[in-house]
């Protein structure tokens, strides 16, 4: 669809008394000074189409004055704009009167509204404007700094809706990881799954940071137990070693007995007692080696909960900090606008009626008023005066109970924040000594020995073991029997210190056990960490693949201008924002020339989206050199010397 302008014709519309204008099918110079009505042509057209001026308010000063500033009464302001929608004419007139009472008082206005003679009511004269063409869209394709009066989102949201939104999956479409990250992910939004990735990681990052210093108490540990330079591998060879030699003793002892079968049998049922006790004391030692192991897992555990407890604490003391600050901040600028509030409750204050003495002059005449009339008006201005004086009074109040309310609010924020405060810093201190004291104990080992049940055994085994010496000895009688039991004792006692010291390598053990759990769960805390940084990074490239293929099609559109339609922030994350510019400079920076360039480029791909081609009117044309041709009609305001308006075609 193209709309073409024909002709405007405007009668007492604001500054302009009579105007014709014939547009030309392709270019329309409107020539004139400041202030000769060049604007005032485009706020017409605006007028007659949608009841609104070039700048989009509804309420403006149509009615033209005189000299003085005054309004001219009893005219009637006139626009009529013909138009071609593509092969139809349209005679557009509106023409707005005074409405008076009976006092010929002027009270308010009345608009008739005229399509091609026939006279319609506003509201049905509004829907056939609109089945031509809608406000929002008129405005965007024939006003070139229309786009960009528009919010960022509203611009976005705009060229969104020119380009189509891609699907995720088409956007995905050949890559393998981004199928398997929007498989994985399902519906949810992929900046919501950055985040929380995000927080995933963090977590892993704080625990592999307290594993090293975890694994280092250990092997300092260890190294303790180690220090002592015991080689346990020879001293359980020895160990084995001196068994055998016991066993080889016992058996000598045994041969030289075989005849008295009787003692034979007792020292048999002997040993077979010291073997029981010793399997139950083992049991025993067994038992107490697992609870040593698990005693100092709980001391780990209790110092890695109460170090957890120590950053959460600390971080809501930083957060609460804050929080405080923010409201103390609050408080300043509260005070900074009381003070400004109370200049202005003096100044209030400090107003007094002044009567315009002019106002008891005739404005037609010149003559001066009557004193009943000047008493009147003087009464009636006086009214309004007190009327305006108490409403910014109540105003006033109204400023400052809701200042008050404000600094109440901060107030309390302050004072609770403070009092949350305190308790988080007490929190923090008895965390904080908890794991000094944590750190401090020692985990409290049992040994074998210092059990009751090993010691009675331990008793019963060396009460054996004498009965079963004595009864060798009655049985071997000799010489030689007695360098074997001298020999025997000796490895016993040999035997014994060694199994004490060999006690040691079970702590060891248990200390090299905790520090394997700990690096396992390093190694896979590493691995969850790297495969969460996969995925983030493959989310990334998704981001980006999406902004590229938006942008893309976006700036497909134009010829000149480029958009940016996300911001890249200081986390690496994105966030959708709108920001257009020409040969890289963005159009806040760009001359006046090229904006209006830039919103002519605009207006072309709207027009083209849309289908719908339409006068481009062109403010301070002037002062483009160049302006881009377009396959519509453009109306171009020049400011000139002309004191008068020119057109020229």
């Amino acid at each position: 669809m193209k709309i073409t302008f024909r002709k405007l014709v405007i009668k007492n519309f604001k500054g302009i008394e009579e105007l014709e204008v014939n547009y030309d099918a392709s270019v329309t110079n409107i020539l004139g000074a400041n202030h000769t009505g060049k604007t005032t042509t485009a706020d017409a057209i605006m007028w007659v189409l949608f009841g609104k001026n070039s700048e989009g308010q509804a309420k403006f000063g149509i009615s033209p004055k005189d000299k003085e500033n005054n309004i001219i009464p009893n005219l009637e302001n006139v626009v009529e704009l013909t138009m071609a929608v593509d092969e139809h004419v349209y005679a557009l007139r509106k023409v707005r009167k005074g409405v008076t009472n009976k006092k010929d008082e002027r009270t308010g206005n009345t608009i008739e509204c005229f399509i091609n003679d026939r006279r319609l009511t506003l509201t049905d004269y509004q829907e056939e404007i609109k089945a031509i063409c809608s406000e929002n869209l008129f405005k965007a394709i024939t006003s070139p700094q229309y786009f960009n009066s528009l919010t960022a989102d509203q611009q976005r949201a705009l060229l969104v809706k020119m380009v189509g939104e891609t699907s995720a999956e088409q956007v995905a479409a050949g890559d393998k990881d981004f199928a398997a990250m929007l498989n994985e992910i399902g519906g949810d939004d992929i900046k919501a799954y950055r985040e929380h990735l995000s927080y995933m990681m963090k977590q892993v990052k704080e625990s592999l940071n307290a594993l090293p210093e975890r694994i280092t108490e250990n092997e300092e540990m260890r190294q303790q137990l180690q220090d002592a330079g015991t080689n346990f591998a020879a001293m359980r060879k020895r160990l084995g070693e001196i068994e055998e030699a016991i066993k080889k003793y016992d058996e000598q002892l045994l041969d030289s007995t075989a005849a008295v079968t009787q003692q034979q049998q007792q020292r048999a049922e002997i040993r077979r007692q010291i073997g029981e006790i010793e399997k139950e004391q083992q049991a025993i030692t067994y038992r107490i080696d697992t609870e040593n192991r698990k005693q100092a897992k709980l001391h780990d555990d209790k110092v890695a909960d109460l170090e957890y407890q120590l950053k959460d604490v600390r971080r809501d003391i930083d957060k609460k900090s804050s929080e405080i600050g923010r409201y103390e901040q609050d408080l300043q600028s509260i005070e900074l606008l009381a003070a400004d509030f109370r200049k202005r409750w003096q100044e209030v204050e400090a107003e007094t009626f002044e009567w315009d003495t002019s106002k008891e002059t005739c404005p037609t005449c010149g003559q001066p008023l009557p004193t009943i009339d000047v008493e009147r008006l003087k009464k009636d201005a006086n009214d309004r005066w007190m009327n305006a004086h108490m409403e910014k009074q109540d105003a006033l109040d109204a400023e400052a109970a809701k200042m008050k309310e404000q600094k109440r609010q901060a107030d309390a924020e302050i004072y609770n924040g403070i009092g949350k405060l305190e308790i988080l810093k007490t929190q923090e201190t008895d965390i904080a000594r908890k794991l000094d004291e944590a750190r401090q104990e020692t985990v409290a080992l049992s040994k074998a020995e210092d059990d009751e049940r090993w010691a009675e055994l331990q008793s019963e085994c060396e009460q054996l073991k004498h009965q079963l010496n004595i009864m060798t000895a009655e049985v071997t009688g000799s010489g030689d029997n007695q360098i074997i039991l001298q020999n025997k004792a000796d490895l016993q006692k040999q035997r014994d210190q060694l199994k004490a010291d060999l006690g040691r390598e079970n702590l060891i053990a248990m200390r090299t056990a905790r520090i394997e759990e700990l690096s396992e769960q390093m190694r896979t805390l590493n691995q969850q960490l790297t495969e969460l940084e996969s995925k983030d990074y493959t989310a990334n490239r998704f981001e980006n693949a999406m902004i590229r293929d938006l942008e893309s099609r976006v700036n497909g559109l134009f010829d000149l201008v480029r958009f940016s339609m996300f911001e890249t922030l200081l986390n690496g994350s994105t966030r959708p924002t709108c920001v257009m510019t020409m040969h890289g400079v963005p159009y806040n920076d760009l001359s006046n020339s090229e904006k209006i360039n830039a919103g002519i480029d605009l207006i072309k791909a709207m027009s083209r989206y849309n289908d719908v081609y339409a006068p481009i009117i062109i403010d301070n044309a002037e002062s483009c050199n160049h302006i881009l041709p377009t396959e519509c009609q453009q109306i171009r305001l020049v400011v000139s010397m002309d004191e008068k308006l020119t057109i020229v075609n």
